[in-house]
């Protein structure tokens, strides 16, 4: 028996979503979820453990710089939570407020990561290196998903189709450059594990409890894939709605 044209366009949007489903959003997810457990019990639970000399978040990170050859590199307070990052084009950090002033293992351990991340950028680390390629690479394939967005916008017989294709470029992209991120963030954990023990910026008695929580933080960007994930369901919806409508 002969499938006509609507038939076999419908079971090729049934493969399509399938196959996002089953290959990116159902893996995404669970990284994500995964992510967010790991690092948010680590954060909780050392966010009520306080450093021995009382040193805050900006002092462990502006003494790791100091020491490490980067006393150049700015610090600046953000009020973002947990908006931590090293910015590679101003050659600046910046700490949310909540890490910058506690003095506790959990801040010290996420300002210090974050500190390494520049060592990785000033010594050209490999990962480092391929991790902004492919966040150049996600910008693309972002703009290129909205084209066919607008497409399947100016024609809604076609939408349906439209949608999958750009969310699943979207989405498989943003999960392309967290899988990259991780051999990064390993990297700038043991790089602040190594340096805060060596110049002995937290007490000998706080090694073990800051490397546990410079672990949780490896995956202190895991949590973004949950948001990304729910957008892009919430377009597929748009997007079935749409051709259900036409």
């Amino acid at each position: 028996m002969r499938m006509n044209q609507g038939q076999g366009e419908s079971m090729l949007d049934q493969i399509i979503a399938r196959s996002y489903w089953g290959l990116v959003f159902v893996p995404g997810i669970l990284l994500a979820l995964y992510g967010r457990w790991r690092f948010g019990r680590a954060y909780q639970h050392y966010s009520g453990v306080p450093t021995v000399g009382k040193v805050s978040g900006a002092q462990a990170a502006r003494a790791l710089l100091d020491r490490i050859g980067m006393a150049n590199v700015e610090l600046y307070e953000m009020s973002q939570f947990l908006g931590d990052h090293y910015d590679p084009r101003r050659r600046c950090i910046f700490l949310s407020s909540e890490v910058a002033s506690s003095t506790t293992i959990a801040a010290v351990a996420v300002a210090t990561h974050v500190v390494a991340h520049g060592s990785q950028f000033r010594q050209d680390h490999r990962f480092f290196r391929l991790r902004m390629v492919a966040m150049r690479a996600t910008g693309l394939a972002t703009n290129a998903a909205l084209i066919l967005l607008i497409i399947g916008l100016l024609d809604p017989g076609d939408s349906y189709r439209s949608f999958l294709i750009a969310g699943t470029s979207i989405y498989g992209a943003f999960i392309l450059v967290q899988l990259l991120t991780l051999p990064v963030e390993y990297g700038a954990s043991g790089i602040a594990q190594r340096e805060l023990t060596r110049h002995k910026i937290i007490d000998a008695s706080e090694k073990k409890a800051c490397e546990k929580m410079l672990k949780a933080t490896v995956w202190i960007d895991m949590p973004h894939l949950l948001s990304a994930a729910f957008g892009v369901g919430r377009l597929f919806r748009t997007s079935q709605d749409s051709a259900e409508e036409a």
